[in-house]
């Protein structure tokens, strides 16, 4: 599906710009009948012209339909791709970036790899589709002409250019301050109740606000660099549009072209400046959105999968001299202690004690600053977090619900038989009961 309608968009982006400068190109004939007082033939190009705007119409809506469904299939990807490889993080890399920078990936930084990278793509051959089919009509009419034209068109691309490394900087700078507001936005509406009866609310809101005042200082920054390009484009090309006026005039002058070649000339040559301006600023947004593509395509994200599998059901954990500490704080240390199979351990302590940094450690979520671990007689650090998960469950003492039915939140979407779920709530409750 998504190859159809990536093939079916350049099919409709090339049949587009065929028709579009064909119309353009009648100008001539349409112009010299009225000229010549010919009705016949005006009204037989108007026709032709009128013909052509309706297919060219019709190939538009099918491009704009493909078009963004392709986008929308390329953003699924991307986000399919970006969660699950998430989920292959270390803990602890995920807790220190914070889950709002990665929402703001998702929500901000993935519009803008479609936008800027895919469909700039789409940008790029259009504009050389338009370029050279405007270049063959333009030869068509006058060759001198033309060839001025067709050089004097890539002038602009230089200046956008000028502009390249600010541009990725800017972009940049743009995707890092929505990842700090965003994760300011998911601490605050999780820490809800002490943010709305604490004295300090107002402080805690204006601090946000100042982040998402960074937000727009930051697009401002980036609109002041495209605006002064597009200025100075915009001055090349009304110094073009003046060029073909001086020249195309004398050509008429000296009889080499009709009024109607003329007009014809100036109305074509818009499909030469602007492809070409398009070209240079989508190749330009490709690479400002560069790195952040590449965030995507998770080359410096995820957990290494690599390692040893137990080949059966493991008898025994071991921690042998294990240090552990938080900043400043030494949670335990040179702590040897056996987890035999079978037995049922109860692990008690005051808050920050360990209990939960040690279960964190054994899923492989966290690491030892000293000592090892072994499974059997296997060593923790040579077995694939994959398979630690497959052996160990691990159930936070802080979980968050789903906004979902209950259902969905004691099976997180796994298919369960209803007897086999009441007998599992009734086994807990019992337990909870005995307790």
């Amino acid at each position: 599906m998504k190859k159809r309608n990536f093939w079916l968009t350049l099919t409709c982006i090339f049949a587009v710009a065929l028709l579009n400068v064909g119309f353009l190109y009648q100008y001539r004939y349409i112009i010299d009948a009225i000229a010549a007082g010919d009705r016949q033939a005006f009204v037989s190009y108007f026709v032709l012209m009128g013909l052509t705007v309706l297919v060219m119409l019709i190939f538009e809506y099918i491009r704009q339909i493909a078009n963004v469904s392709y986008l929308n299939q390329v953003g699924f990807q991307l986000q399919a791709t970006f969660i699950g490889k998430m989920f292959d993080l270390p803990f602890r890399q995920f807790v220190e970036q914070g889950a709002g920078a990665y929402i703001s990936q998702i929500n901000n930084d993935l519009e803008t790899v479609k936008e800027d990278y895919y469909d700039a793509f789409f940008t790029i051959f259009q504009g050389a589709c338009t370029f050279g089919i405007a270049s063959l009509a333009l030869l068509s009419l006058d060759g001198l002409t033309a060839i001025f034209l067709i050089l004097i068109s890539f002038l602009p691309v230089v200046i956008p250019y000028l502009f390249k490394k600010r541009r990725r900087l800017n972009q940049e700078a743009i995707s890092d301050s929505q990842q700090v507001y965003n994760t300011r936005v998911s601490d605050v509406f999780l820490s809800y109740l002490q943010v709305k009866n604490s004295r300090q609310r107002q402080q805690v809101l204006d601090g946000l606000n100042d982040r998402y005042q960074a937000v727009n200082d930051k697009v401002n920054q980036a609109n002041r660099t495209t605006v002064t390009m597009r200025l100075l484009v915009g001055l090349v090309f009304y110094l073009t549009t003046l060029s073909i006026i001086f020249i195309g005039g004398f050509q008429v002058f000296s009889g080499a072209l009709t009024i109607g070649g003329l007009t014809a000339i100036l109305t074509i040559s818009e499909q030469l400046v602007d492809p070409i301006n398009s070209i240079a600023a989508a190749f330009l947004d490709r690479h400002a959105v560069k790195k952040l593509k590449q965030e995507f395509e998770l080359s410096n994200l995820g957990q290494e999968m690599k390692g040893q599998d137990l080949a059966s059901a493991f008898q025994s954990i071991q921690l042998v001299k294990a240090s552990y500490a938080l900043g400043e704080k030494q949670v335990f240390e040179d702590l040897t202690v056996a987890f035999e199979r079978g037995k049922k351990y109860l692990i008690l302590g005051e808050s920050g004690s360990g209990k939960s940094s040690l279960a964190l450690i054994l899923t492989k979520n966290s690491q030892l600053q000293e000592g090892d671990i072994y499974v059997d007689k296997t060593s923790l650090s040579d077995l694939s977090y994959q398979t630690i998960q497959d052996k160990i469950a691990y159930l936070p003492q802080e979980g968050a619900l789903f906004h979902d039915r209950v259902l969905y939140n004691l099976t997180m979407g796994r298919e369960v038989p209803e007897d086999r779920l009441m007998f599992l709530i009734n086994t807990i409750q019992k337990t909870k009961t005995n307790l």
